[in-house]
């Protein structure tokens, strides 16, 4: 009496991490042969290096030549200058925690507005707006709230 064949269901695990043990492989010229015999009964842990990761999920560092400033992403340098929406979701993606508001900031400062700013233009930008507005001050991004906080200790 001849046993039933095997089917692809009963190799497969419950574990993602684990496989069965190779036995042996054949490999021949025709990629159309090549086999893997594995012994089911036996599960071994997957090797994690074996996977193949898609390239768009690599980051590479660009070194620089000051030990003081720490490389930056290839990512940083493809955003196109003046794309402030694209370098918002940048700094997200990188710095998950980091607030909206400070991210919109920074990535004006790298790529938008604020990267060619000086302190005299930021002065007499302010000093415009106070002269049209009639002394109001300009509104601001972030807004930081004053109030005292009690610590109760028992």
């Amino acid at each position: 009496m001849m046993e039933p064949e095997p089917s692809f269901e009963d190799f497969k695990l419950d574990n993602p991490a684990l496989e069965c043990k190779k036995v042996a492989i054949m490999n021949v010229e025709d990629d159309r042969f090549n086999y893997e015999f594995v012994d089911k009964d036996y599960l071994v842990r997957k090797n994690k290096y074996d996977e193949l990761i898609d390239p768009s999920k690599l980051d590479y560092d660009i070194p620089t030549n000051n030990e003081k400033i720490e490389p930056l992403p290839l990512s940083f340098f493809q955003i196109e200058e003046g794309d402030i929406v694209n370098g918002t979701l940048w700094y997200l993606n990188k710095f998950p925690k980091l607030p909206m508001e400070l991210a919109q900031l920074l990535a004006r400062y790298n790529w938008g507005d604020l990267k060619y700013a000086t302190k005299k233009s930021l002065r007499n930008g302010r000093k415009k707006y106070q002269k049209k507005n009639k002394g109001t001050k300009p509104p601001i991004a972030i807004k930081i709230n004053r109030v005292p906080i009690l610590l109760k200790w028992n």
